[in-house]
């Protein structure tokens, strides 16, 4: 209610207004004179910043691109020179001629050859270049045919070749070893397949005494090998240092250094200064820290003993054309680098700062005038007006007025109260400690009707568990209170069933049922359904189910046979609903006598056969179709199954929430693991088989559980005499005394004979 006090009238809010606007503006105008005092000093550090990141910026992409064209420069010229080997190689035919020389070593017993080799090795540095096992490799007519294309092709400082058992075959001169089976080279090429090569990184090459990289490319017969192996191994040895300084680049910046260094920060080679020792000099641990991937960049980067530079790098890479057939295994990578000193690529900026500075100070007046009078028509009036209207509505609003709960305070109803006090305690003396005011004081009568609703919403959450515990109470005994003696303990034949199952639905009640029915002496019928959804909703279904299932089960029906009533019933009942609502369901009877398994399906997941005398795991109905579950369609026809059953087969019936649980990943728990159970476990009784299942199942979904209802039957064919333990338990005659309650595992379990 309005204070009657207030005045009204166009002058009263005149006259109100005009000391509260005078109040905040005040104040506003002291924080622009405040303000306009730090104009000039904040866009002096701006520009600065900012453009000294756009200046180096775009010397670093200039800096890239350069690093790139040598990089491209770099790897056309090795793809070129190993392009060119290969070629050499496929014209000439190496590997026939190769596989000749290896076919004219001496035989060496299988047993004494590593032996041999490792004596040979021993003295192979001793040997002068006159003795016969070094005269075989440097004299041959494969090494004069390699010496031929190294004279014409000087970047190669060296080119040998093994035989698949790593001897030595030929070389251009002679190699710090015989036995080449031993070196990566030789074991990475023996591996590759034609048309495929391996080149690795640069290294410092023993034999060739030089920095070099390494080509391995392994020999082949040809076509008509019918063996499809290589027959030899060619490494040939490029000496990279006057390689990399004869690579052609077409770059005029005077001030640009250009470097091939690799991923670990080593510098191969700089570029117009062949003194440089490779693999000697770092460019930096930071800097090589960048290097990653396969794509070029910039950075910033202070290198060891200069100043900071804008580096530009890109990967050097050995692809080739569209065309080529090689592919090329192993190359580590490098890196081409163009960089530039930090202080020349500053120095144009430095005068366009001053000009920048004189600008800002202008600007800065300007935004000044323009900022007060945006304030004045955007904020300070919004103000007066919201403090008005929070005014208004606090006193009218007809909030019914609750008295303060007794008791300590909920925890977010303590927060509230504190940020109210927080509100409470905002004394500016302008329009912002009037509107702190009214808000306190409306949040006051919020949290009191809060108060009042929340019990209310409490006391009918308490009425809905209450019917909830009912509704649960009544599912379980829907459910089968105890399993029939299938055959009687005192009659033929010999054999009978064991059963056990585990229900466990995912909230109070569940929309999963089962019922094991006594059909006769030598007849158990097994109904397993699985409501959509789950909770009331579903539990209600599997009510409607139960009792169909009731009317239909003392008739002697096939599994087809009841599945198809069951549906026509079923349909009736939903079909005025406006929702869908539909149930898979499984039938499964077993005869003891006739040995014979009858089963249908309604769209239900496919239940597991443990056919233990044979040792394997059977899927009853997979990928049936045409089988739609109950509900959907009046007139359904369901196909039947038959099989012969066995002493110790296992049948498992389940609903898909045991296998398509989810752990915190996403990952589903699925079927394979749920086989892969029963073959691990298939020794197990039903008892044991089916609590790990469901265990195992629960570990993998993890503290939060099953998101889906899970229910697991379980029935195994068994010889009366086989488990006497069992048989003479009193607790598998104690059914009434310990029921089968939904939400924990079944502690009656009954074999029957």
């Amino acid at each position: 209610m309005l204070d009657s006090s207030c005045e009204t009238g166009q002058d009263a809010d005149w006259r109100s207004s005009l000391p509260m606007k005078l109040r905040i503006r005040s104040k506003f105008v002291g924080i622009l004179v405040i303000a306009s005092m730090l104009p000039l000093g904040i866009a002096l550090v701006a520009f600065n910043w900012f453009g000294g990141q756009y200046f180096r910026k775009s010397q670093g992409r200039i800096c890239e691109t350069a690093a790139s064209q040598l990089a491209q420069e770099i790897g056309h010229s090795l793809r070129h020179e190993i392009d060119l080997l290969d070629a050499w190689i496929g014209f000439t035919d190496l590997g026939a001629e190769a596989a000749a020389l290896g076919s004219a070593l001496p035989e060496t017993p299988d047993a004494d050859f590593l032996a041999a080799m490792n004596s040979l090795d021993v003295r192979w540095p001793m040997l002068p270049a006159e003795a016969d096992e070094v005269r075989s490799g440097l004299q041959n007519s494969l090494a004069q045919k390699l010496r031929a294309f190294q004279k014409k092709n000087p970047h190669f400082s060296e080119i040998l070749i093994a035989d698949s058992a790593g001897r030595l075959l030929a070389a251009t001169n002679k190699t710090t070893d015989y036995y080449q089976a031993d070196e990566a080279w030789w074991q990475e090429g023996i591996k590759e397949s034609p048309g495929h090569t391996y080149v690795e990184g640069v290294t410092f090459d023993d034999s060739a005494g030089t920095h070099s990289i390494d080509i391995t490319i392994p020999l082949y017969l040809g076509a008509c090998d019918p063996s499809g192996k290589p027959v030899a191994v060619l490494k040939a040895i490029m000496n990279v240092m006057p390689f990399f300084q004869m690579v052609p680049h077409s770059f005029s910046q005077m001030e640009t250094t250009f470097q091939v260094v690799t991923s670990s920060g080593e510098i191969v080679s700089r570029l117009g200064d062949p003194t440089l020792a490779p693999l000697t000099t770092q460019i930096g641990p930071i800097a090589a820290a960048r290097f990653h991937g396969r794509e070029a960049g910039w950075f910033l980067a202070r290198l060891p003993g200069f100043e900071s530079v804008v580096m530009g790098f890109a990967p050097i890479g050995l692809s080739g054309h569209d065309d080529d057939n090689l592919v090329i295994h192993g190359f580590k990578p490098m890196w081409a680098v163009a960089s530039r000193a930090d202080r020349a690529v500053m120095a144009p900026i430095h005068s366009r700062i001053r000009m920048i500075s004189l600008l800002g100070i202008i600007l800065t007046g300007g935004f000044v005038l323009l900022g007060y009078y945006i304030a004045s028509q955007k904020i300070i009036d919004p103000i007066t007006r919201l403090r008005r209207s929070a005014e208004a509505i606090s006193r009218t609003a007809r909030l019914e007025e609750v008295p303060a709960p007794q008791g300590p305070h909920r925890s977010v109803s303590r927060k509230s109260l504190a940020l109210l006090d927080k509100v409470r305690a905002i004394e500016s003396g302008d329009e912002i400690g009037d509107l702190a005011r009214e808000f306190e004081f409306m949040g006051q009568r919020i949290l009191s009707y809060h108060e009042k609703l929340e019990s209310d919403i409490a006391e009918k959450t308490r009425e809905i568990r209450r019917d909830l515990d009912f509704a649960k109470q009544f599912q379980s005994h829907l459910m089968v209170q105890r399993y029939p003696e299938v055959p009687p303990l005192d009659q033929c034949p010999a054999l009978g069933l064991r059963f056990h199952h585990i229900y466990e639905p995912a909230s109070s009640v569940g929309g999963d049922f089962f019922h094991v029915m006594n059909l006769d002496d030598s007849k158990a019928g097994i109904f397993i359904a699985d409501v959509m959804g789950h909770g009331a909703r579903s539990a209600l279904v599997t009510a409607i189910v139960a009792t169909l299932l009731q009317d239909i089960e003392g008739r002697n029906a096939n599994p087809a046979e009841v599945l198809e009533r069951l549906n026509s019933h079923f349909h009736k009942v939903v079909n005025n609903s406006d929702d869908v609502i539909f149930v898979s369901a499984f039938y499964l009877i077993l005869d003891v006598r006739e040995m014979s398994a009858t089963f249908a399906s309604a769209g239900h997941p496919s239940p597991l056969l443990l056919d233990r005398m044979g040792g394997q795991i059977v899927e009853l109905t997979p990928g049936l179709t045409n089988n739609p579950a109950l509900g959907i369609f009046e007139n359904s026809t369901y196909e039947i199954f038959s099989r012969t059953i066995r002493e110790r087969d296992m049948f498992l019936l389940f609903t898909d929430g045991l296998f398509e649980c989810l752990n915190a990943d996403g990952e589903e728990f699925g079927r394979r693991r749920v086989i892969e159970l029963c073959t691990e476990n298939q020794d197990a009784s039903v008892t044991e088989l089916t609590e790990r299942i469901v265990q195992a199942a629960s570990t993998f979904a993890g503290p939060d559980g099953f998101e889906d209802d899970v229910c697991l039957v379980g029935v195994e064919i068994l010889q009366k005499a086989e488990r006497p333990d069992l048989l003479n338990s009193p607790l598998q005659h104690s059914y009434d005394s310990s029921p089968m309650m939904p939400g924990s595992r079944c502690e009656g379990e009954k074999e029957g004979g």
